[in-house]
């Protein structure tokens, strides 16, 4: 992603660099492994609706790329 140009991170940005699943998404209810798989993209004042739809093609094709090795994880 980073190499399209698309700012992309796991976890929060107040635990930035740490490995801990985030604490909001395990009081939602998710497990750890899922936790722990999250993905994080901001939007900010300049985020174009051409650079939504431009991170969800890049996105779709990384997924698709990944989807023969990823197992499926459940809350």
């Amino acid at each position: 992603m980073n190499l399209a140009g698309i700012a992309i991170s796991s976890g929060s940005a107040c635990n930035s660099g740490k490995l801990n699943p985030s604490p909001v998404l395990l009081a939602m209810g998710y497990s750890t492994p899922l936790a722990l798989g999250a993905i994080r993209l901001t939007l900010g004042r300049d985020t174009t609706a051409s650079d939504v739809d431009w991170t969800a093609m890049v996105l779709k094709q990384v997924l698709k790329r990944l989807k023969p090795e990823l197992s499926v994880v459940r809350r």
